[in-house]
């Protein structure tokens, strides 16, 4: 008996602490009409943010009651969270409501959130899909994935299963995960119906391939807007270059281009089973991206075959055909490796035109790639011509390229009477040019001579005062030049009046001395022009003449000298 009336009055007491606190409670709350607020409203938005809920709320209510309409918001999330005050669902929908009329976009979410499950009043899916579909107008991105299940699930006034699909990629494309996951759910029910292949899909592929993630980005958003949604493949390789999404969201991705047929996603696969220790289920997947047209996956699948994980008699021989394919597709690396097949054992003869074009497709995508000591070897026994000046070479691709004056030039095959196959080896470019930008090189003494006639040198060197000509020597196949008493310029000729030779002449000094006379003459001789320059190692000038150009250069530590001239009829 005792222990009951000891728990009746520990019940009475509790009952009695329960009422003062409820009506101290009630007070304080009617005390907030007394006298004005003493915080501004930037204070209690302050506080707010600041999750000091239970000042928040005091100043906020006290504000509400003086008639500060601008405080609905945050005193809606408090009576729905039960932040600094109990949870009020009613409350809270009635504030969400007033801020939403107000403009204010999650205020109009959090409506969508309430009325969908019923918090504050009853269920109503239109309504909360009226919600969702306002604060998705003002770009809001889970209002605008809510709204697309609306679409999808036929909740929305005039649902439009379309629609919803569009939104979910438009959320996907703004890296929304569970859009991603959504349309994932989608089309592994539904099915992937075949869409239109946009080629902006294969840009953003090489783009991908090639590590210019910005550019991959871009080109795949445009493909997925267009509705190429391989596109998906391209940006999650992007994305994973760039390190701009975690790894689950680029792994659905991947996942959801691979649905759609990217050869980008299925080389993705291949990739991670190589890192499992797979390489015969990775080669199987390099081959179908390769089946696909992903020219990188062909180098794998050369690879394949070099490391025996694909079957082949002739490993060596199916490896560099898979090269030669993937050059074709646009692999930079490929047509260099197809270039070097062409160039070895396993496929001679030497076909020069195949070999030089391969390599021509290299240097195009890839620059770096270039291996002069490989370029000129290509030449072999071919003939070398001088480039003239402002010459183009027309390539295979019906681009054409400026040639920098007096390259040189191997000579492939003529095609016509006007024109020929060259191979410039400065440049790695094989192509068509015409006969007349070619020009013969002679080589004597180190020295290499463009077309020369006699007329030209007699009437624009001789008997142009500038130049210094002291006499002239003219005999039928030898014409010589003395300028400042010790310099000759000494030019033979065939019995068609070509120069055959040009030798220049400075006596009596040594071979150290000779060069230094040279450029002093040449300095002292001829007009520089601005562009000329020079170090300790290497001396490169150019001087015009209104008939000919002088090119000087010097390797100082090979004590070479190269002059190369170029006569006009100006």
């Amino acid at each position: 008996m005792q222990r009951l009336a000891n728990l009746s009055q520990a019940l009475l007491t509790l009952t009695v602490g329960l009422t003062i606190a409820v009506t101290a409670v009630t007070v304080q709350a009617q005390d907030f009409g007394r006298e004005p607020p003493s915080v501004s409203r930037a204070e209690t938005l302050q506080l707010f943010r600041a999750q000091r809920y239970d000042q928040a709320f005091r100043h906020a209510l006290h504000r509400y009651q003086w008639g500060d309409e601008a405080l609905h918001y945050p005193l809606a999330y408090m009576y729905q969270q039960g932040k600094g005050t109990g949870s009020n669902y009613r409350l809270a929908r009635q504030h969400y409501t007033a801020a939403a009329q107000q403009g204010h976009v999650e205020a109009m979410y959090q409506l969508g959130n309430m009325a969908r499950f019923g918090e504050g009043g009853s269920s109503d899916r239109r309504q909360a899909c009226h919600w969702y579909k306002q604060a998705a107008e003002r770009d809001h991105l889970d209002a605008n994935y809510q709204l697309a299940q609306c679409h999808l699930n036929g909740h929305a006034r005039g649902s439009d299963p379309e629609l919803g699909l569009s939104l979910l990629h438009r959320n996907a494309l703004r890296l929304d995960e569970k859009a991603l996951r959504s349309l994932h759910m989608h089309y592994a029910k539904e099915g992937t119906a075949r869409r239109t292949r946009r080629a902006v899909y294969k840009t953003s592929e090489r783009q991908a391939m090639a590590g210019q993630a910005q550019a991959a980005r871009r080109s795949a958003t445009q493909a997925i807007q267009q509705g190429d949604y391989r596109g998906y493949a391209s940006l999650a390789d992007a994305l994973r270059q760039s390190g701009a999404a975690s790894a689950s969201l680029i792994a659905q991705m991947y996942a959801l281009g691979e649905m759609f047929g990217s050869p980008l996603a299925v080389y993705n696969v291949g990739q991670r089973l190589l890192q499992q220790n797979k390489p015969g289920a990775a080669c199987k997947q390099f081959e179908i991206a390769f089946h696909h047209d992903l020219p990188q996956a062909g180098i794998q699948v050369a690879e394949c075959y070099r490391a025996g994980d694909l079957a082949s008699r002739k490993p060596e021989y199916d490896a560099c055909k898979t090269y030669e394919r993937a050059s074709t597709q646009g692999s930079a690396q490929a047509a260099m490796r197809w270039a070097r097949c062409l160039a070895s054992d396993l496929f001679k003869p030497l076909d020069q035109a195949a070999a030089m074009l391969a390599y021509t497709r290299a240097m195009l995508e890839a620059p770096q790639l270039g291996d002069g000591q490989f370029a000129v070897s290509l030449c072999g026994d071919a003939p070398t011509k001088l480039i003239a000046r402002d010459a183009k070479l027309s390539l295979f691709n019906a681009q054409t390229r400026p040639l920098p004056a007096f390259a040189n030039a191997c000579v492939v095959s003529t095609e016509q009477a006007d024109s020929s196959q060259v191979f410039v080896t400065e440049l790695g470019l094989f192509g068509t040019i015409n006969n007349t930008q070619l020009l013969p090189m002679v080589e004597v003494d180190g020295f290499a001579l463009a077309r020369l006639t006699r007329d030209m040198v007699r009437e624009q060197l001789f008997r142009n005062e500038k130049y210094r000509a002291l006499s002239l020597s003219d005999q039928r196949d030898e014409l010589k030049v003395n300028f400042l008493q010790d310099t000759d310029l000494v030019i033979t000729y065939d019995a068609d009046g070509n120069a055959t030779s040009l030798t220049r002449i400075i006596n009596t000094v040594s071979d150290k001395a000779r060069f230094h006379g040279r450029v002093a003459w040449l300095s002292s001789a001829l007009e520089r022009q601005p562009d000329q320059s020079s170090d300790k190692n290497f001396l490169s000038a150019r001087w015009t003449m209104p008939a000919w150009d002088v090119l000087l250069m010097q390797d100082v530590g090979k004590q070479q000298i190269r002059e190369r001239y170029s006569f006009t009829n100006e």
